[in-house]
């Protein structure tokens, strides 16, 4: 944390790195504005109950402690953790993540009925839509629940590719485009390989697909405007992925925003057989379901063990 401190008759200026207003304080006869933190993590949990949801909830709380508390793995400057909740999740659940440390939000889903998600634990996905609403933060790195950490993610809002830019001219209607945005994330190799769209209805410049799970975002009242207007657009892009399609198609790399590739080592997704670095910070994977890498599969392992034993 760099503090730099700076003494007059008249002011104190105290300035922690990722912090910015929330704490007002009085030396002397003056009133100091303190500023909270401009960044946070954040997730998302709906209210899906499904044979796997209870793992899917254990799966939220192992990332509050990894990100709030876990010595290996926490934000060194405290950094909050968002958790949006859809109506639907129960008061318990909504308890204990506010216990363990958790900024819990209820949220609603911008639905429409043109959206068929495809699977039924996707339902109530497009909620994720209101991460752009959390305009306290200048930037929100969000990490699907099933995410497990093996270092801090501080240095992820510092990133060369995460800075926020200014939009590409074009020929759009340039009165619903935000001017500025910011989107990094990964790959994902499946879906550009494997599930591309038919000729005619592409969404997103081929070999550039995002993966929504795993993405470093500007929130702005702006662009979640922006994003639902695309939403009052039938057809405008296959539904099955609802939320992430939506995303590759208003941040397609050939577009006004063009959306940035984070490097392979802050997080790789299991599930996709993909390779990645012995040095990888955070894996997309679901901790109930063995790991061929030893080590990272032991880490998981005691990270879920110092949880409990705090929450016991």
């Amino acid at each position: 944390m760099k503090i730099v401190l700076f003494l007059s008759t008249l002011s104190v200026v105290i300035l922690f790195w990722g912090w910015s207003t929330l704490y007002t304080a009085s030396f002397q006869n003056l009133t100091i504005p303190f500023r909270g933190p401009k960044y946070a993590y954040a997730t998302i949990l709906t209210g899906y109950d499904g044979p796997d949801s209870d793992k899917y909830f254990t799966a939220v709380m192992l990332l509050a402690y990894q990100l709030l508390h876990d010595p290996l793995t926490s934000s060194k400057t405290g950094l909050p953790f968002v958790i949006l909740v859809t109506e639907d999740v129960p008061g318990d659940k909504r308890k204990k993540m506010n216990q363990i440390g958790a900024k819990v939000i209820q949220v609603d889903s911008p639905d429409r009925d043109w959206i068929k998600p495809k699977w039924e634990r996707w339902n109530g996905v497009m909620a994720k839509l209101k991460l752009w609403t959390l305009t306290d933060y200048e930037k929100v790195a969000f990490l699907d629940a099933d995410t497990v950490l093996f270092h801090s993610l501080d240095d992820i809002f510092m990133d060369s590719v995460s800075m926020i830019e200014e939009t590409k001219s074009t020929t759009e209607d340039t009165n619903s485009i935000p001017e500025h945005y910011l989107l990094a994330g990964i790959h994902d190799w499946y879906v550009e390989s494997f599930l591309k769209p038919p000729p005619g209805k592409e969404f997103y410049e081929p070999k550039n697909y995002i993966n929504a799970g795993f993405m470093a975002l500007a929130p702005s009242v702006d662009m979640y405007e922006y994003l639902l207007s695309l939403l009052d657009q039938p057809d405008k892009f296959d539904t099955s992925y609802p939320e992430q399609n939506l995303i590759n198609y208003a941040y397609r790399t050939d577009g006004p925003m063009p959306w940035k590739g984070l490097n392979s080592s802050w997080n790789s997704i299991t599930a996709l057989g993909q390779k990645y670095p012995a040095d990888v910070l955070s894996l997309h994977h679901k901790w109930w379901q063995p790991l061929d890498d030893e080590e990272k599969e032991r880490s998981i392992q005691d990270a879920l063990q110092r949880m409990q034993d705090r929450i016991v």
